[in-house]
């Protein structure tokens, strides 16, 4: 029977049917130790190899997988081949499988055609939540990710994570981000051996099953890029509130989260978030968040905002809360509410007023330009993906100066960033120019998350900080990363 890989992956064709496919080789041949034969207590692995489907850029849901052969001899296949395969369509322990058998078993080359590149998805996707370490499962069962069936047999790229467990005696590891974990197989002869806490730059492979887990086969080592995480030095904790994850894409998953580091309970009644900085370089009246002594921090206009947190709200020890910048409604859709809906709203941008979630006051530009409904994060929010500036300050309604509490910069340009050297009242700031910005290009699957709690090789003492810090000289290139969201928890990888 003449078929297509994705009608096979999508379940449309009987199981033990044989089909011919067409598709391009995207792997080598390998042995596959999950799809072995054993002979008189040996077990030897059957050789394989990956097929996807053909003329791809990138691949696609249920777009690829793996023949098997219980043939006598090897099959014959290298990356690019553009291939026939007649096999028997199996379920190896529920991995999908083309089986080359004798009686439907033949590879023909007809040629080399592009191989499509990695789709780019997250550990949420393609990983698994909750479970037990057992299998045959006992206690709770291992819940997919939504894209992990779908992408079974099909090479992916998954940023974001840590590695959660160390390699173990058969070549396993494991990654994770928040609840979502996916283990990782050498099964390609992979020496990659990470260590535990080390940060997930990216990882590609092939999405595959057994042992009711959920797992990824890298094919080469350079397919694994992890990183020994952030080097944070050897201070500790650091002593005041801090900013911990900043989501800016989409426009209706826009967060910060704040998190108390200390053991006491921290009054946020003087405490604003503000995002309004640029300087009179870029064409306009400069504006910054010292100038609200005077009535001139802006925040009504640029798509910003001079936010400040109830009266009488307070954060635990230990606490991690979050603001959703374009009200609790959007910030539920994009994260599971049912347990845990944000700490505050912004509200006012055309979404419902929740109830049941605190709104933050202060200034902010309320055009409904800012959001659409339905644009899908295509709208301007009220944070700029590709730069901007995010700072908490601490100011009682009546001293001539505020107090930096923490510090956030992303994006190249130096138009929104603050120097307060010179003005009346301050400590000199960092220069602009000299300032270390969190690196990367934030997408609809990451946010910028803080790695060290600690502030990294930020000065201590002479600065403009709640507790004499100066918080732009943050090395935040070191300290912050990009990896898939975490809200109201810990940074994954976070130390110390």
């Amino acid at each position: 029977m003449r078929t297509t890989i994705t009608s096979v992956q999508q379940g449309l064709i009987a199981l033990g049917t044989c089909v011919q496919v067409s598709g391009v080789a995207i792997s080598s041949v390998f042995p596959d130790g999950d799809d072995a034969v054993f002979d008189g207590g040996t077990r030897t692995p059957r050789p394989a190899f990956y097929l996807s489907e053909k003329n791809l850029t990138t691949t696609a849901p249920f777009s690829g997988i793996e023949v098997v052969s219980t043939l006598m001899t090897a099959p014959t296949a290298a990356i690019g081949d553009d291939l026939v395969v007649v096999g028997e369509y199996f379920e190896n322990f529920n991995n999908s499988t083309l089986r080359l058998t004798p009686a439907c078993g033949a590879v023909t080359r007809q040629g080399a055609t592009t191989v499509p590149q990695p789709a780019t998805l997250t550990l949420a996707q393609v990983g698994q939540s909750g479970g037990s370490p057992g299998c045959p499962v006992t206690g709770a069962a291992w819940v997919d990710g939504a894209s992990a069936e779908a992408y079974e047999g099909v090479l992916v790229r998954v940023q974001g994570g840590t590695v959660s467990a160390g390699r173990d005696a058969f070549g396993v590891f494991e990654v994770a981000s928040g609840s979502d974990k996916l283990q990782v197989s050498t099964s390609f002869g992979l020496s990659a051996n990470p260590a535990i806490g080390g940060v997930v730059s990216a990882l590609t492979g092939f999405g595959h099953f057994s042992f009711c887990r959920r797992k990824l086969r890298p094919r080469t080592d350079a397919d694994v890029t992890i990183t020994t995480g952030a080097t944070c030095g050897a201070a500790s904790r650091t002593n005041h509130l801090v900013i911990t994850e900043v989501a800016v894409s989409p426009t209706p998953g826009e967060f910060v989260e704040v998190w108390n580091p200390t053991s006491a309970v921290i009054s946020l009644t003087n405490v604003y978030v503000y995002n309004a900085t640029f300087q009179a370089a870029d064409g306009g009246t400069s504006c910054s968040y010292p100038l609200v002594v005077s009535g001139g921090a802006c925040g009504t206009g640029f798509n910003d905002f001079n936010l400040r947190f109830p009266t009488g709200a307070t954060i635990a020890p230990g606490e991690f809360q979050t603001i959703a910048l374009t009200g609790a409604a959007n910030y539920c859709g994009f994260f599971s509410c049912q347990s845990s809906r944000p700490t505050y709203e912004v509200a006012g941008l055309g979404q419902p007023d929740d109830p049941l979630v605190a709104n933050m006051l202060g200034d902010f530009d309320n055009r409904a330009s800012i959001f659409v409904a339905a644009d899908g994060g295509s709208g301007l929010g009220l944070l700029t993906n590709t730069g901007e500036e995010l700072v908490l300050y601490s100011w009682d309604g009546l001293a001539s100066t505020v107090q930096d509490i923490d510090y956030l910069v992303w994006g190249t340009s130096t138009t929104y960033r603050t120097d307060k050297t010179g003005s009346p009242g301050y400590q000199p700031d960092t220069p602009l120019a000299s300032q270390r910005p969190a690196v990367g290009s934030p997408t609809t699957s990451t946010s910028y998350q803080r790695v060290c709690t600690n502030e990294g090789s930020e000065r201590r003492t002479g600065g403009n900080g709640l507790t004499g810090h100066d918080e732009t000289s943050e090395d935040l290139d070191v300290t912050w990363l990009l990896q898939a969201p975490t809200p109201r928890a810990q940074t994954n990888g976070a130390s110390p």
